[in-house]
């Protein structure tokens, strides 16, 4: 049975290229923030993360409502409805 991967958090890093007016951006936002750029470009990566976990949720309970709502209609159609009346 293959190992299971771990999880490495260890720093890497890497070479971006970003125009002159993203990097003045964002020396700006750091310097503001009181941090680096590295660690203000890291915290917006982060928050980006944590908005998409948190949208795909949202996006999960509207599926999962959507359906509950379709199976209470049916439901609400077969107790009240003409029985010969087609879904």
């Amino acid at each position: 049975m293959p190992k299971a991967k771990k999880t490495d958090d260890r720093p890497v890093q890497i070479l971006l290229r970003f125009p002159s007016s993203l990097r003045d951006w964002l020396s700006q936002r750091a310097s503001e923030n009181g941090r680096s750029v590295n660690a203000e470009v890291i915290s917006r990566l982060e928050a980006s993360k944590a908005d998409n976990s948190a949208f795909q949720q949202l996006q999960d309970t509207v599926e999962y409502l959507a359906e509950e709502l379709e199976n209470l209609k049916h439901e609400f159609r077969h107790r009240y409805d003409d029985p010969n009346e087609p879904d």
